[in-house]
């Protein structure tokens, strides 16, 4: 499964029930850029939540777009970090 620009965690709840009603665990949920930003909580919180809601969701891989330069480079290390922990 695939998805990208994220911008509103109000979205994620719909993924994480369609991922519920899958007869078959997808091998990987792949969030393909803008992970981070433009999101109106990450301006606020340096994309905190969105990685606890993409972790809880079952997000497990993602990769920079072009959005992701708008934060701090020590906080995107540290979201980076906090989203490879095991759940």
């Amino acid at each position: 499964i695939a998805i990208n620009d994220v911008y509103d965690l109000a979205n994620l709840p719909r993924l994480q029930t369609f991922l519920t009603k899958l007869d078959t665990k997808p091998s990987a949920v792949i969030l393909a850029g803008d992970f981070l930003s433009p999101s109106t909580l990450s301006s606020i919180d340096g994309g905190r939540g969105m990685v606890a809601t993409l972790r809880a969701t079952g997000v497990s891989h993602v990769s920079l777009g072009n959005h992701e330069q708008d934060i701090r480079l020590d906080q995107l290390h540290h979201r980076l970090s906090e989203l490879s922990k095991s759940a």
